[in-house]
């Protein structure tokens, strides 16, 4: 029992990941109505940045790079790299995400996975192919729980991500702008009636998404340091952890988040066992998510809320005819319109 409490544990570290991704899809999806396949490749180049500050102190940018006398401290390497997500996050917004944002549902889905493989190339162009290790920003130790011996550093990972999600619903739940994003959600023509800019909010909330997914990358990436592809791909399970949670509970994503990286984590633990499959016994923890994805949009796919946008109805052409006399011949042949008498008028005297 001790060994299965222990990798559930162990398995926190990742579900801190889940709940930065999850979270910053909600916040993204919420102000836009567009599921962002890059959010997963837009933390991970907050978190490239911070790794290579504390290597050799050397900031990369998409375009050339600027060279320190001398390494940056964690905290200043880690707020710069924030502030690159964060810059990153709105040019995603304005030059990408705003564009489509009235667009059919599939242009939207192309565009995001379109921008997800373009920063996965970049990132391979700036920092290499290979697997690179991140400074912990958390300290390692251990601590008895239940009269076991655990890691403390994954339970500290999943506390901080499980603050900023308390933060993301006081956010929604508690300030004026975030008020205006759920209703927006429900009725955008309304909010925008009442004064609200929907691009502000869907920028406000780009940048809070990409906040909150950088930290969970940087948390994570210290357990397996960073890989352009694992952390691309990393947004599948966190869009299973979306789903999860209706598109819209903050506090079913942490759970939800919590219960998959703990069941990934113990999965791998039975892998080893002497009566577990051979056929199984590689990547069988990744399929989960998409089981999850699978039998929520099954079971689940036509209760699952959608976003309030609005659209622009081009209405039929109507015209009045008068007694007797037959519509013009151009009006049949044009799809959508339609021709009808006058109301009948009532003579007095």
């Amino acid at each position: 029992m001790s060994t299965y409490l222990q990798f559930i544990v162990l398995g926190f570290g990742l579900a801190a990941v889940y709940i930065g991704l999850s979270g910053g899809l909600l916040l993204v999806y919420r102000s836009t109505g567009i599921i962002n396949f890059a959010q997963g490749a837009t933390a991970m180049w907050g978190a490239y940045v911070f790794a290579q500050l504390r290597r050799d102190g050397t900031l990369v940018l998409p375009i050339g790079s600027l060279e320190f006398d001398e390494k940056p401290s964690t905290p200043v390497a880690l707020a710069i790299g924030l502030l690159m997500a964060l810059l990153l996050g709105l040019l995603t917004h304005y030059l990408v995400f705003r564009p489509v944002r009235r667009a059919p549902a599939l242009a939207q889905v192309v565009v995001s996975v379109a921008l997800m493989l373009t920063i996965q190339a970049l990132v391979v162009l700036r920092f290499g192919p290979n697997n690179i290790p991140i400074e912990a920003i958390v300290p390692d130790g251990s601590l008895d729980v239940f009269g076991t011996t655990v890691s403390s550093a994954e339970l500290v990972m999943a506390g901080i991500m499980v603050a900023l999600s308390a933060l993301i619903w006081a956010y929604f739940r508690f300030t004026r702008a975030g008020a205006a994003t759920r209703a927006a959600a429900e009725n955008e023509r309304g909010a925008t009636l009442m004064g609200f800019s929907a691009d502000r909010l869907a920028a406000l909330a780009m940048v809070m998404a990409s906040f909150v997914s950088t930290m969970g990358v940087v948390l994570g990436a210290s357990l397996t340091g960073l890989n352009p592809l694992n952390y691309s791909l990393l947004v599948v399970p966190a869009l299973a952890v979306l789903l999860v949670a209706r598109m819209e509970s903050v506090a079913t994503i942490v759970i939800a988040s919590l219960a998959l990286g703990a069941f990934q984590s113990v999965l791998n633990l039975l892998t080893g066992e002497n009566w577990w499959p051979v056929w199984a016994q590689s990547g069988v923890d990744q399929v989960v998510p998409f089981l999850v994805i699978i039998v929520i949009l099954f079971a689940f796919g036509g209760r699952i809320p959608s976003r309030g946008s609005l659209q622009t109805v081009k209405l039929p052409m109507c015209g009045f005819r008068a007694s007797g006399r037959s519509p013009p011949p151009s009006w049949p042949s044009r799809p959508g319109s339609c021709w009808r008498s006058p109301p009948a008028r009532t003579v007095s005297g």
